[in-house]
């Protein structure tokens, strides 16, 4: 009979070897299983149920994604000896898929580690219930129940196992395991007669380590343990060993002793095909072992040995035989037959995983990201199938940028990339910089540094990490320097700006010397296919042939928008393309609803608010583009709050960059009326909100001043809070997340509030300012409406009446109704525009261009028109996009 620790070493052995057969079935081929017989299906059916069909196929595929994805994240927990952890990884896969089997499996082995056999029976008996073929899941099951001395119970597990395997006596591994199976069930029998019980086998000797690898003498009885290295070569040996020579087992007063294999096999070496999919042969993932030449009559090993307890309390001596296979014969030239170079070559077959993508390093060394189960698998196709060429045309929302930026993530962890270029739109630069830093730890510089006016041709070449605008880019000065460039990797945003190959960017793009290249666009055909022919040839030049041949090819002749031949070209362009849709992702989202509230300003407020607009004017009037920083920070400032505007103020005046005598004379004057410190008409109506409803809120401010003007508000109140900034230590923050998740119901927050942490708790954000960029706006909603949010999400936006930002709320709010679309679909409405600026800067610019109120609002209508035009433009762009690539593109 075995004891626990046999077990563990079989069934661990046995779990090895599945998450190493999981990876490359998962992986082998660059892509999951995603045969869907019910898509192939395209002819007869009622088409509503042919679709709710493929929805719900979809939706079970989705499912067993995910449960892979958490039994992986379980699988590494494992390994680093974090059992909670990797439990609580496993749960969350079989909520998502309760007949996830892999994850079944894991959490007995878990219970076997941690000695809780009666878990382990649990476990096991679930798995026999569902998967009766999992014939060895009845011997592991006979094996605990042995252990745990229920011996009727076993026997009968036992019996099972011999029924179910009765059609694979011929194989070596099941014979051994068979032969085991009759040997415990007479020994079950023999007990249950005589009503005695074998008393369990006695452990290791207190405080000491078995080091089955430490070279011993070897033994005056005993046999050579003869290794067949197969499946998990290092697990393989050690567990070979440990069972061969159990420690302190007695023979003679049981007569024929119950012993395991010769070796350990894995019987759970396949995984569970995904839904759709029929099980695979349940064959052993392990080569046979060879068997050991004694006589029928003779036990499996010589255990006489043991007999005697003074021999039992030493240390038990292994000696290996090599056989003749390549990569032992190898490693015993290599080693000198040290057991020691099984853990070597272990490890080399870890680094080859690691070498060919099977593994992702990035995962380990992303911060305050939520990364889900096709990003992974994004990323891995990017780097394995596509050789880093790929147009990613996710759907909108779905986190293009994070699968960018795990791709360049794992090529600098790699060491294959250096020298890297992210072109995007004006408006992004910035929040990609932020981005790569703040989630991925990368520290890139962007035209917007001083060191680019300093010089341009040194700044191309000096720095490894750029990211600048494509309007930059392709300007006279800087397209020759960074042509001249080798570049490892480029990263193009928003490419469909690339779709006209007779334009400036497109020529910039393909004249640039790059080894990889990601081209990112949810709508990469705007007008004709013409479109997507080039910038596929950006990719791989020559995949489409010639122009002239594949408009006679693939364009049906008199609709540039139509395709011929579609089932060919979707062929080619799966080679160049991915594109993952809401569908696939299956993410939904409880509501949210926005309101705008105008305050009206108090006399004193409004007087400040015009005399900080008057200076703006003046002051960029004066100095044109040099002077838009300082004026949009003064004129964002004043929207925020007083007290705000009045440290921009002083610290203008402190930098005294430029200024004339007679501007400091007004910047001090503003800063004088500033002092008094009145009440603020937007802190009055935030009051109210608070107190109105009892639900957590968060309160987003922009500057620091403001901060700590409603820290002060709110004390006075009698409003408890908590306090959440950037400025803060990492504990402080632990603290406040978890002040306003248990005893306060309001936490006050910078911009960076919130980034990576849980708080669907909350479901109320208030914007005490607006920023300006609309993108922003929606990341400081996304903190709270977002997947785990259960609740509908409200959102109350306040600003100043005939504000600027009371302007630009009017036109994302009533204008194009931003807060209905999809997460990233204002940016992309937004990049339809006829302009180089960002959106800040357009709005800044209607705002200090016109003195008269009446002129001003004409202005900014028009603007507005002009947006709503850019959306019915990507309403169009997104039809014909969906009707050419459907679903067909996915990870």
């Amino acid at each position: 009979m075995c004891n626990i620790t046999d077990i563990q070493h079989q069934f661990k052995d046995n779990h090895r070897q599945f998450s190493s057969s999981r990876t490359a079935t998962l992986t082998g081929n660059g892509n999951c299983d995603n045969s869907h017989p019910i898509m192939a299906d395209k002819a007869g059916g009622k088409k509503k149920e042919r679709e709710k069909r493929i929805r719900e196929e979809r939706a079970r595929r989705v499912r067993w994604a995910e449960a892979e994805n958490h039994h992986g994240l379980a699988a590494m927990h494992y390994r680093s000896g974090n059992f909670a952890e990797a439990r609580r990884c496993l749960q969350k896969a079989l909520m998502v898929h309760p007949n996830h089997l892999a994850s079944h499996k894991l959490l007995a082995q878990i219970a076997l580690d941690e000695k809780n056999l009666p878990e382990a029976v649990r476990i096991f008996r679930v798995i026999v219930k569902n998967w009766p073929e999992e014939i060895f899941a009845w011997y592991f099951l006979g094996a605990v129940l042995m252990e745990l001395r229920e011996y009727a119970e076993a026997g009968e597990a036992f019996h099972a196992f011999l029924a179910a395997s009765g059609g694979r006596q011929s194989e070596a591994t099941v014979k051994a395991y068979r032969k085991n199976a009759r040997s415990a069930i007479r020994e079950a029998d023999r007990i249950g007669k005589q009503q005695t019980s074998i008393p369990p086998f006695p452990s290791s000797p207190a405080n000491e380590t078995t080091d089955l690898f430490q070279p011993q003498p070897p033994p005056s009885r005993g046999k050579a343990v003869r290794v067949r290295g197969t499946g998990n070569r290092a697990g393989a040996a050690r567990k070979t060993s440990a069972e061969s020579l159990p420690s302190g087992r007695a023979a003679a007063p049981l007569g024929k002793p119950y012993s395991p294999p010769a070796k350990t096999v894995t019987p759970f070496g396949k995984p569970e095909p995904p839904p759709g999919k029929s099980a695979a042969p349940q064959g052993m993932a392990a080569t046979p072992p060879e068997q050991p030449a004694a006589a029928p009559e003779t036990p499996l090993f010589d255990l006489s040995a043991f007999a005697d307890p003074a021999r039992r309390a030493g240390k038990p001596a292994v000696r290996f035989t090599f056989i003749n296979e390549p990569l032992f014969a190898e490693m015993n030239l290599s080693g000198g037959g040290d057991p020691r170079a099984w853990e070597l070559w272990i490890e080399y077959h870890r680094i080859r995983l690691i070498r060919e993508f099977d593994e992702l390093l990035c995962l380990g060394h992303l911060r305050n990201i939520d990364h889900y189960w096709y990003q992974i698998e994004t990323v891995s196709q990017v780097l394995r199938r596509f050789g880093g060429r790929v147009l990613l045309a996710d759907e909108v929302g779905l986190g293009k940028t994070i699968e960018a930026g795990m791709v360049l993530k794992e090529y600098l962890l790699r060491g294959m990339v250096r020298k890297l270029l992210i072109l995007t739109p004006p408006s992004l630069v910035s929040q990609w910089r932020e981005e790569l830093e703040t989630k991925f730890g990368m520290d890139f510089i962007t035209t917007e540094d001083p060191s680019y006016r300093e010089g341009a041709e040194d700044f191309w070449r000096r720095h490894d990490r750029i990211i600048a605008s494509l309007h930059t880019a392709k300007s006279r000065k800087n397209i020759d320097t960074i042509t001249a460039i080798d570049y490892d990797l480029v990263i193009v945003d928003e490419a469909h700006g690339l779709r006209n190959k007779r334009t400036v960017s497109y020529r910039l793009v393909n004249a640039i010397r790059k080894k990889f290249i990601l081209l990112l666009s949810a709508t990469p055909v705007q007008n004709n296919l013409l479109e997507l022919y080039n910038l596929i040839t950006l990719l791989k030049p020559g995949l489409l042939s010639t122009e002239a041949a594949f408009k006679k090819e693939y364009v049906k002749r008199g609709s540039l928008r139509t395709p011929n031949h579609p089932d060919k070209l979707h062929r080619l362009l799966r080679e160049v393309m991915i594109r993952n849709t809401r569908s696939l992702v299956d993410v939904k989202l409880p509501k949210r609803f926005a309101t705008t509230l105008y305050v009206s300003p108090l006399p004193h407020e409004k007087a400040q608010y015009e005399q900080a607009s008057r200076f703006c004017r003046d002051f960029g009037a004066a100095r044109e583009h040099a002077s838009l920083w300082t004026v949009q920070n003064l004129q964002m400032a004043a929207g925020s709050s007083p007290l705000a505007l009045r440290e921009s103020v002083l610290h203008l005046l402190e930098k005294n960059e430029g200024i004339t005598t007679a501007e400091a004379g007004r910047l001090r004057d503003l800063a004088e009326s500033l002092r008094g410190g009145e009440a603020s008409s937007k802190g009055v109506q935030l009051l109210q909100l608070l107190k109105a409803r009892e639900d957590k809120k968060i309160v987003f401010v922009k500057y620091l001043k403001t901060l700590e003007y409603l820290e002060g508000l709110l004390s006075s109140a009698g409003v408890p809070f908590a306090v959440f900034s950037g400025g803060i230590t990492g504990p402080q923050k632990d603290q406040a997340i978890a002040r306003f998740r248990e005893e306060v119901p309001v936490l006050l927050s910078t911009e960076t509030g919130g980034e990576g942490r849980n708080l669907q708790f909350c479901n109320t954000l208030i914007n005490y300012d607006i920023p300006w960029n609309p993108m922003r706006l929606e990341q400081r909603i996304g903190r709270l409406h977002r997947i785990g949010q259960r609740r509908d999400v409200f959102v109350f936006n306040l600003c100043l009446a005939g504000s600027i930002e009371d302007h630009m709320m009017r036109i994302l709010d009533e204008k194009i109704h931003m807060f209905e679309l999809v997460v990233g679909e204002i940016d992309t409405i937004l990049g339809n525009l006829d302009s180089e600026r960002d959106f800040g800067s357009v709005i800044l610019d209607l705002w200090v261009r016109e003195a008269d109120e009446a002129k001003r609002r004409a202005s900014f209508e028009r603007f507005g028109e002009e947006i709503i035009e850019a959306r019915k433009i990507y309403e169009k762009t997104r039809a014909l996009d969906n009707a050419l690539f459907g679903e067909d593109y996915e990870a």
